[in-house]
């Protein structure tokens, strides 16, 4: 299944990206105002320039399950970045330097499962952000964005994946890959803003 594809051949992204994303300084409510702002900045960035790809993917609406327009989540992090004083245009640069290629259905689902997988996770995030003294904000936007929702969203994102690999080899290749490539990107990204720690001493 090509789930279970992704998910096994994919784990050591998803543990390189727990360690940079300070997976650990989460759980254990020790993520200090510093690291959360690098986190939003590097969502912020990441979401923006996938998302900005996905518009051109017109076949992303054929799939009703996926309600595509609903998963945009680039305005959630922009208010976030407000309220960490965070000037997004400072962080023009880093988008600059991701080479995400999605041209294709393929691609673009493929990118989207790491952003729906993220939204996933973000549940849990929000409630021990919330719980954390050294983050001090009161509200939050990206993090726990679907709400209640948030479980029958990714099982929707999951069937429509599943529709469009179509239980083929060739169209989960294209999948796999791209999933990795957005990992790829996504480890990237996180490596770089978190060294330049300049910009969150706002």
């Amino acid at each position: 299944m090509i789930l279970e594809k992704i998910k096994s051949q994919t784990r050591q992204y998803h543990d390189n990206i727990e360690k940079l994303a300070y997976s650990n300084q989460i759980m254990n409510g020790s993520l200090n105002l510093e690291q959360y702002k690098s986190l939003i900045s590097a969502n912020y960035i990441f979401n923006k320039v996938v998302e900005e790809k996905l518009v051109s993917i017109e076949e992303l609406k054929n799939y009703e399950l996926l309600e595509i327009d609903k998963r945009r989540k680039t305005a959630y992090l922009e208010n976030d970045l407000v309220s960490i004083n965070i000037n997004k245009n400072d962080l023009f640069k880093y988008e600059q330097n991701l080479s995400v290629e999605i041209s294709n259905i393929f691609e673009a689902i493929g990118y989207l499962y790491l952003l729906e997988g993220s939204t996933l996770g973000g549940s849990v995030i929000l409630k021990k952000i919330k719980r954390n003294k050294n983050i001090n904000i009161k509200n939050f936007n990206f993090y726990g964005c679907y709400g209640e929702q948030t479980r029958e969203k990714w099982l929707n994102f999951c069937q429509t994946l599943i529709k469009i690999a179509d239980d083929n080899e060739v169209s989960e290749e294209k999948i796999l890959n791209s999933v990795i490539s957005a990992y790829e990107n996504f480890l990237n990204l996180l490596g770089q803003v978190n060294k330049k720690r300049e910009l969150f001493y706002a």
